[in-house]
């Protein structure tokens, strides 16, 4: 009888391939800061690109009647 020889398959733990969001989270891990102003940032430029859907008022309209009226249901924090 002949014999065949196997040779062995390396065992899968030892190598692991490293993709984009595992590097992203160690990056996010190590730099919380960094994570915190990215996020202002988006918020920032999400304000920025959906401004005309985020607001309801035109910014160059002004009403000398409701130039200093308190706050109210229409306008929370007052009409400067």
């Amino acid at each position: 009888m002949a014999s065949i020889d196997i040779a062995p398959v390396p065992a899968q733990d030892a190598v692991q391939a490293e993709g984009v969001w595992s590097r992203v989270r160690y990056h996010a891990a190590s730099h919380p800061l960094g994570v915190v102003g990215a996020l202002i940032m988006a918020a920032f430029v999400f304000a920025a690109v959906f401004a005309n859907v985020l607001t309801v008022y035109d910014p160059v309209a002004t009403s000398a009647s409701l130039a200093l009226a308190h706050p109210s249901e229409a306008h929370w924090l007052g009409n400067d």
